[in-house]
């Protein structure tokens, strides 16, 4: 499917990981702007993740990333409401 990628894979699976490491740091804070920043980070890198998994047929993980993507975006949204709810 996503064929002209293949020889991104590994810079993908790397890319992925770190941004996944980086949206941690930004969660591991009380600022909820921050919090904001981490989970669009973590729902960037799943979307990454899902295509890297999927190229490698490793399709069980690719759903797991799918899971992941869907409870960072509930993260980021309630997240963003909260921000809005306290008028950062």
């Amino acid at each position: 499917m996503f064929e002209s990628l293949i020889p991104y894979l590994p810079l993908m699976a790397k890319l992925g990981a770190y941004m996944g490491i980086i949206g941690g740091l930004f969660n591991c804070t009380t600022k909820i702007n921050y919090k904001v920043v981490a989970f669009f980070i973590w729902l960037l890198s799943n979307c990454i993740l899902i295509i890297w998994a999927y190229e490698l047929g490793e399709y069980e993980m690719a759903q797991m990333y799918s899971f992941f993507c869907i409870t960072s975006g509930i993260g980021l949204f309630t997240h963003w409401k909260l921000k809005k709810k306290e008028g950062v």
